[in-house]
């Protein structure tokens, strides 16, 4: 049987869930990191950033770039270290969700809706 989370970890995800949430409802179009092909970027060329890409500094992004990191999902230990251990403490598989929620779900209605309370049911209570 695992460990419950500790109310501090939780109530950091229950910030950065809804920090993240409101940024790009905000703004969906102009806000959401993606290519011509609709394929999520950590940072765009005009400076937008995914959900995991505004958690880590332009140094870091570099190296993603220059190390073509696909995304979180297929990231390896070192490359996922280089998330500051503010966020990465939150769980990795949080994070996963969380940027599958800017993915895919964003701007979509009822699947945002949906997406969100799965996240905040899983990592948020």
């Amino acid at each position: 049987m695992s460990k419950p989370t500790p109310q501090h970890i939780i109530q950091a995800r229950r910030e950065l869930f809804w920090e993240t949430i409101n940024y790009y409802r905000a703004d969906p179009e102009n806000r959401k990191a993606t290519n011509t092909n609709d394929k999520c970027l950590y940072r765009t060329n005009d400076g937008r950033k995914c959900a995991i890409g505004r958690l880590c500094d332009d140094k870091t992004l570099e190296i993603y770039e220059k190390e073509m990191v696909g995304s979180i999902f297929s990231m390896t230990r070192s490359q996922y270290n280089l998330i500051p251990h503010k966020y990465r403490r939150l769980g990795k598989e949080f994070l996963k969700d969380l940027q599958s929620w800017h993915d895919d779900a964003l701007g979509h209605g009822t699947l945002e809706a949906m997406y969100s309370r799965e996240i905040w049911n899983e990592f948020c209570v």
